[in-house]
């Protein structure tokens, strides 16, 4: 192969290597980290609650469950607990008309911070959704009861530890294992031709020596056997050769094997 065939193909072996190396840890389970919590609690009408609020990285990963048994609105937000009241607090100033908690205050919050809202559902009584986020961030579940009555509301959360993201593992790995083999492809057609060149002088070189041995025998027949040192041949495996074929050698073999290979060739 050529300079830049043999680079490609080293580049495509490593990028398989590379690929299947993530998908062994793609497949590796994630381990509960601890933070598991499950707990009932009741919002008052036209409230908000943030019961869930920490700091995550990319290597977590957290499951969220909320029923109730009326129609709430629930946001995850990639922002703290405290800097959503701080926020509220410095617009709003000290509690007037309305609490902290107010729907009206978070309303204008995401207003103002759409981006923010990872994720949210309007007017559910049943919430699930499994958050990895993309980096160190800060995470908030955010449940509101738009309602004009209480709202009686069940939480669940999970929290994951993981190797690495097992979605985003695999789907690197996916990608470098096809690019990979592709990019292998001259390496394994090289390997290919190189094998069966090997074992056609292997061929050409015991049946050259055979015939060394009974020089005189002009008509001498070579069988010559595919199966290995040491074992039985198979009778449908052996072909016959004569002379002129099989001395026939490369040009790299000995001059007395050329020798022979003329002489056979002028032979009647």
């Amino acid at each position: 192969m050529n300079r830049w065939l043999v680079l490609v193909s080293r580049v495509g072996t490593a990028f398989t290597a590379i690929g299947l190396a993530l998908l062994l840890i793609s497949l590796i389970p994630s381990s509960s980290s601890g933070t598991q919590s499950q707990l009932g609690n009741s919002i008052q009408s036209k409230t908000f609650d943030n019961s869930f609020d920490q700091v995550m990285s990319p290597q977590e990963s957290a499951t969220f469950t909320v029923t109730s048994d009326t129609s709430v609105d629930v946001y995850l937000l990639e922002v703290s607990g405290s800097f959503l009241f701080h926020w509220i607090s410095d617009n709003y100033g000290a509690p007037g008309k309305y609490f902290y908690n107010n729907v009206t205050y978070l309303k204008s919050f995401l207003g103002n911070f759409t981006q923010s809202n990872v994720y949210s559902q309007i007017a559910t009584s049943y919430f699930s959704y499994q958050y990895t986020p993309t980096k160190i961030t800060n995470v908030t579940l955010i449940i509101s009861n738009p309602s004009s009555s209480f709202a009686n509301v069940e939480e669940s959360w999970k929290v994951s530890q993981q190797v690495a993201p097992a979605s985003r593992v695999a789907t690197l790995a996916d990608l470098t294992i096809p690019i990979g083999l592709v990019l292998a492809i001259p390496w394994f057609v090289d390997l290919y031709q190189r094998r069966a060149r090997k074992t056609v002088h292997s061929t050409e070189r015991v049946i050259a020596d055979a015939y060394e041995r009974d020089p005189k025998t002009s008509v001498a027949e070579v069988s010559v056997t595919k199966n290995r040192p040491g074992t039985s041949p198979d009778p449908e495996s052996r072909r016959t050769l004569r002379p002129k074929r099989i001395l026939r050698v490369h040009r790299d073999a000995d001059p007395h094997y050329l020798q022979d290979a003329r002489s056979a060739d002028s032979a009647p």
